[in-house]
């Protein structure tokens, strides 16, 4: 008797704009976009104190995500990530 186990083909990776998922909702001269949207910049002298998030989750039921939380500091010093990683939340 044969018994295999058979999985689900690889998803296949896109570029996605920035602008699809999100929307600045104020001073829109704080965010630079380059290559169609697919990249962001903050232009440090106008962003300052300036909290950025994204993450990335899986779509099965054992929910996994990490996090990624950018905190831009005052001028000529470093910036702050802070990571969060969950694993098999239900």
């Amino acid at each position: 008797m044969l018994s295999g186990v058979r999985g689900a083909a690889p998803r296949k990776c896109i570029n996605v704009p920035f602008s699809r998922n999100s929307t600045p909702t104020w001073v829109f001269y704080h965010i630079k976009s380059y290559n169609g949207g697919s990249e962001i910049q903050l232009i440090p002298d106008k962003c300052i104190g300036t909290i950025i998030a994204f993450y990335l989750s899986s779509q099965n039921s054992k929910h996994d995500e990490i996090d990624f939380e950018f905190s831009i500091n005052k001028s000529n010093q470093p910036s702050i990530l802070q990571t969060n990683v969950f694993t098999r939340r239900k």
